[in-house]
């Protein structure tokens, strides 16, 4: 039954979840928290949101940890969410989906693994870019890394 729980998700131009951004999920007994989109993690976490959804956290979860847990606790995230944004963005500029898998074998050592149909892997050049763009960009992004 898909019309149990449903957990709104904020969207573009919205600082609160909204119902016409939503998406229905498995019922989960006691826990009726939102979650939001990863562009709108400050806004979603001080408005209680339990996490977020983003194919960047794939990539780059303590990025998405900074930014939830100082906006958890009502600190300034906009410095974090600028960062995160930023890792989102350079992902972003390729096809989503490859470009996650290809980040997850190069930042995280996984092994590389083939995307499904339709999906179409990125190509040599799109990859050693992508590889080249983390390599400049991850030291500023983790400093202490």
């Amino acid at each position: 039954n898909m019309t149990s729980p449903v957990r709104r998700v904020i969207g573009p131009g919205q600082s609160r979840p909204t119902t016409s951004h939503r998406f229905r999920r498995a019922p989960t007994p006691g826990h009726q928290a939102p979650l939001c989109r990863a562009r709108y993690t400050v806004p979603g976490a001080a408005d209680g949101a339990a996490g977020s959804i983003s194919a960047a956290a794939n990539v780059f979860p303590d990025l998405v940890a900074v930014v939830q847990q100082t906006a958890w606790v009502g600190r300034d995230a906009s410095a974090a969410q600028t960062v995160l944004s930023a890792a989102r963005s350079l992902l972003e500029a390729y096809p989503l989906q490859p470009a996650t898998k290809a980040a997850l074998a190069d930042v995280a050592g996984l092994a590389s693994t083939a995307v499904r149909p339709p999906q179409v892997e990125l190509s040599p050049a799109q990859r050693a870019e992508l590889r080249a763009r983390l390599l400049v960009k991850l030291p500023e992004w983790r400093p202490c890394a």
